[in-house]
């Protein structure tokens, strides 16, 4: 992924409960329901709101993680966005 790759989902209407650090996520359309972790769930929510740049995501998690490194940022991300595309919880428009 870089940079230039913008994600959206057709996750407006699903529902959520969060607790401190697990969000359970059900999608009426599709009938499932997800555990994710706080930090996921809220990038989903971001992405759900309106169509995000990764580069926002990025600039959006460094911000709230001060003290974890850019790496490992990029690496939380790139493997969190690809798990919400194999959920179908969202998709890089322009695939």
């Amino acid at each position: 992924m870089n940079s230039a790759d913008t994600f959206s989902s057709s996750c407006h209407s699903c529902l959520y409960r969060q607790w401190e650090e697990e969000c359970v996520m059900y999608n009426p359309v599709s009938g499932e329901t997800h555990l994710l972790e706080a930090t996921a769930a809220k990038i989903l929510i971001t992405i759900a709101a309106a169509p995000t740049r990764y580069d926002q995501l990025s600039l959006l998690l460094k911000e709230q993680l001060d003290d974890v490194s850019e790496t490992e940022i990029d690496e939380y991300l790139c493997t969190t966005l690809q798990k919400l595309q194999d959920m179908h919880l969202i998709s890089a428009i322009g695939e």
